[in-house]
């Protein structure tokens, strides 16, 4: 999987992609035909950290979206994961419905 990290946030860049990258894994984990992973953080003022990704799957045939906005970067984080978890698995079990 190609994974692209966009930080615009003044902290830690080395730690933050190291802890995308740990919890891109678990995505991996429910689904393994992701072909490119792109993340952008950034924050939109000093009170909100924002984190957005896009998923393409099957090369590139498919899109899974989702953003997150909270006070902590590394919980807008686990928040997207979270979100991407839910789509990955619902487009998963949808893509074996119609397999059948």
């Amino acid at each position: 999987m190609n994974i692209n990290i966009k930080i615009s946030v003044n902290s830690d860049n080395n730690s933050l992609k190291e802890y995308i990258k740990t919890k891109v894994k678990r995505l991996e984990k429910h689904y393994n035909h992701i072909k490119k992973f792109h993340i952008v953080l950034k924050i939109e003022n000093k009170y909100q950290h924002k984190a957005e990704a896009e998923i393409y799957i099957l090369e590139n045939k498919n899109k899974l979206i989702a953003n997150s906005i909270s006070k902590n970067m590394y919980s807008s984080i686990d928040t997207l994961i979270d979100k991407l978890d839910k789509q990955i698995i619902k487009f998963k079990e949808k893509s074996q419905n119609y397999n059948i």
